[in-house]
């Protein structure tokens, strides 16, 4: 689900319901500012505070599942494309139906091109450690980077 945009949930939502869990991830991207890939410490504290934000949404699974279909409808009402790169609103309502029956687990991915894995900086290393760190021991949250090279 593409909910990029202001007032996202984060995004990319992805949402998948198997036997007896709910498995959500929630994708933050962000591209770097400068022309050489992770040069700057200041590209990644946006997408870090919108991964430590976006954790609100583990508790609240149905009002997630009640954001994408507001957020769907609104596009859709204005004649826009819609949101989903597979499902639909059918589906998504199938899920928050099912809520009380499935085990949550939820992660939180933050993808940036711009960070260079084999470039990385001992600050942007700081910064990425602090985030993982409090979703984990906060929230029980895993974090994953996607990174360049």
């Amino acid at each position: 689900f593409d909910d990029d945009n202001s007032g996202e949930a984060a995004d990319i939502v992805a949402i998948k319901a198997e036997r007896d869990r709910l498995i959500v991830h929630l994708y933050h991207c962000k591209f770097s500012k400068e022309s050489f890939p992770g040069a700057r410490v200041e590209d990644l504290y946006a997408v870090c505070g919108q991964a430590q934000s976006s954790v609100y949404w583990k508790g609240q699974a149905k009002s997630l599942i009640d954001h994408l279909l507001h957020r769907e409808g609104k596009r859709i009402a204005r004649g826009g494309v819609s949101r989903f790169e597979r499902g639909d609103n059918k589906t998504l309502k199938i899920m928050r139906r099912r809520l009380r029956s499935l085990k949550l687990e939820f992660q939180i991915h933050i993808v940036q091109p711009g960070l260079s894995k084999s470039q990385v900086s001992t600050a942007q290393l700081d910064l990425l450690a602090v985030t993982e760190l409090y979703l984990k021991e906060t929230y029980g949250v895993a974090l994953a980077v996607i990174a360049s090279e």
